[in-house]
């Protein structure tokens, strides 16, 4: 079970309360008023994480890539098609409002 430690001993100790907590774990909960809210996580654990995620991400780009759900076109069609999309949302999501100070500001053109 992972150790905790509460606001007030966080605020009264510091860091040396997160050091105590992650002597024997990776991971400590920091609870604010007897809710757990918070997971503090030593660097080790953090980057052996990350990795996993980003293996995860990586395994999911390939299996859309074997499945043909990717789009191959050039930079500039790309950022267009973006551009576009956006702006359908805003359309979509808008209507009545939509004008063209709105579109310069979704096009990255200014703030209006």
């Amino acid at each position: 079970m992972m150790k905790a430690i509460t606001a007030n001993e966080l605020k009264t100790k510091g860091v040396s309360s997160i050091d105590a907590a992650l002597k024997d774990e990776g991971e400590a909960i920091i609870s604010v008023r007897g809710q757990d809210r918070y997971v503090v996580l030593d660097l080790e654990t953090y980057n052996r994480l990350r990795v996993c995620e980003l293996e995860a991400a990586l395994y999911e780009a390939r299996r859309e890539v074997a499945r043909g759900e990717v789009t191959e076109e050039p930079v500039d069609e790309h950022i267009a098609r973006i551009q576009e999309d956006r702006s359908m949302r805003f359309r979509i999501l808008y209507p009545d409002s939509y004008n063209k100070k709105a579109a310069r500001f979704i096009n990255g053109q200014g703030r209006g």
